[in-house]
């Protein structure tokens, strides 16, 4: 299973919603048909941890589902049905000082190509959360029963990277992977074990914490994965 290193476009406040399908544990059906939209994070008011993520018309299809989570918290995601318009309007649980949220967009059991963000705050606008694009790590993954799926991180840069944590951000999952804080040598992998075991449903993510050497602030990448009995 290959890693994903696609650099997504982004302007200002607007993004694109690729029509691309995750890396899966089972065949899943083709991903909603999205088009091209505007979706705004207006700064959070003071002392709130909650993001209003705002899809005006023709943002989704009609009666698509929109579903949310925070990186940072613990909280269930949040999802909102689109009115006729494609519109929609939800608020995100996230964590003042590190905003970073994930969007889809769902349609039954088909889901968009993930979108991860940066909440605004204070001066810092909404933005794309930022990737070293020389790490690679599948970003989805389905299953259908207990069982495990792999998730390779690929470290293709010139120097070490630290995996700080990966862990669900809610109980229902477990990962293995070794001790952390690890470091994953240039040119090396880590391989992260997914096992779920089949008690009930998980629909969140899993939060990978990375570390590279000169940087202050870590850099989260995250795997969502979608489980069922």
């Amino acid at each position: 299973m290959q890693a994903s290193r696609s650099p997504r476009w982004w302007r200002a406040l607007a993004f694109a919603l690729l029509v691309l399908p995750g890396c899966i544990g089972t065949p899943a059906p083709d991903p909603p048909d999205l088009r091209e939209v505007e979706v705004s994070i207006p700064p959070a008011a003071p002392g709130s941890i909650g993001f209003d993520v705002l899809g005006g018309p023709g943002a989704v299809a009609p009666g698509a589902t929109v579903w949310a989570a925070g990186f940072f918290a613990d909280d269930p995601p949040a999802t909102v049905v689109a009115d006729s318009a494609g519109a929609f309007q939800l608020t995100v649980i996230g964590h003042s000082g590190r905003p970073a949220l994930r969007l889809e967009v769902r349609q039954g059991d088909a889901r968009s190509a993930p979108v991860d963000l940066l909440g605004a705050t204070g001066r810092n606008p909404a933005a794309r959360l930022p990737r070293t694009a020389c790490v690679g790590l599948e970003e989805t993954f389905e299953l259908r029963g207990a069982g495990s799926v792999v998730a390779v991180l690929a470290n293709d840069c010139a120097e070490p990277v630290t995996v700080l944590t990966a862990a669900p951000r809610r109980a229902g999952l477990s990962v293995a992977g070794g001790v952390f804080p690890q470091e994953v040598a240039a040119g090396t992998s880590l391989t992260l074990e997914l096992t779920y075991d089949g008690a009930a449903a998980f629909d969140d993510l899993v939060i990978v914490d990375l570390r590279f050497p000169g940087r202050v602030d870590p850099e989260p990448r995250a795997i969502g994965v979608r489980a069922t009995p």
